[in-house]
């Protein structure tokens, strides 16, 4: 199964599915994604997972992680970017609207 938090946190910064619980929050920056899952197949059997990601990153400095859009990248995943300052969290969120799905094909 496609582990794609893993797959995130080969940038170099902690990740996690929907939030980290509360209280358990690392040190900024880090990653949270959003994983929007739909199934599908033949034959009556759901073997295909198609992942629709947005990825947000919190920051305390507007600098990119390079690395991260590297992922995007060497995938030819399109993405739209945005960037905006959190007043209540005084932290920088860059928001990816991943465009490329991710496909999982099981047997």
């Amino acid at each position: 199964m496609l582990d794609i938090k893993a797959w995130l946190e080969a940038a170099g910064e902690p990740a996690a599915d929907t939030c980290f619980p509360p209280g358990d929050a690392p040190p900024l920056p880090y990653v949270v994604y959003l994983d929007h899952i739909e199934r599908d197949g033949a034959d009556a059997q759901n073997l295909i997972w198609r992942h629709s990601l947005a990825v947000e990153r919190y920051s305390d400095t507007p600098d990119d992680n390079t690395a991260l859009e590297a992922l995007f990248d060497a995938g030819a995943i399109e993405y739209i970017k945005d960037k905006q300052w959190l007043d209540d969290e005084e932290c920088y969120l860059t928001t990816y609207d991943l465009q490329t799905d991710l496909i999982e094909k099981g047997s």
